[in-house]
């Protein structure tokens, strides 16, 4: 299905420094096929090296850039990708594009990047955090390992808030 990506005005400025092959890469990873509502997605890297008819080493230099920069972060043994901030470019707001969230992560087999991308939804889109589907809470709930950070207190303090809260203890295990 055909949809449109919006690209911000400030791109060149979150691309300042960068070189040209991975300010390439970017533009493809928020325009491409594979791209979708919520910006994290199994990526096929074969495609992408075809297509932008880049050399395996400078697509992983490219990776790395982008990585470095933190505007994206992969999980390359499992083929995924998450493109930082994409839900503050594309907006997600209401119902129907919940729905849409979901079903893309039901598509995604849970990884490292769940946990970033639920961070991703509670900066960006709250409120589609209440219409997650079940199974994607449940892994939540028991897979989440907070490392101290900031940022894992927020996901923790979110989980035993609503999680908790919403559907009893029972809902844990």
């Amino acid at each position: 299905m055909a949809r449109s990506t919006y690209i911000p005005d400030d791109i060149w400025i979150r691309l300042r420094g960068l070189p040209s092959n991975a300010k390439l890469l970017y533009l493809y990873l928020l325009t491409n096929r594979q791209n979708n509502i919520t910006g994290y997605y199994n990526f096929d890297a074969e495609t992408a090296i075809k297509e932008l008819k880049f050399e395996e080493q400078d697509f992983k230099e490219s990776i790395n850039n982008l990585v470095v920069k933190e505007l994206i972060i992969t999980d390359e043994n499992n083929m995924k990708i998450l493109l930082l901030d994409y839900l503050m470019i594309d907006k997600v707001s209401n119902i129907n594009q919940f729905k849409g969230v979901n079903k893309q992560m039901s598509g995604i087999k849970p990884n490292r990047l769940h946990f970033d991308f639920f961070y991703e939804l509670m900066c960006y889109a709250p409120k589609c955090l209440d219409h997650l589907d079940d199974i994607i809470k449940h892994y939540l709930a028991n897979n989440f390992k907070s490392s101290g950070s900031i940022k894992d207190k927020q996901i923790e303090s979110w989980i035993a808030r609503k999680l908790t809260a919403h559907i009893g203890d029972d809902y844990l295990h």
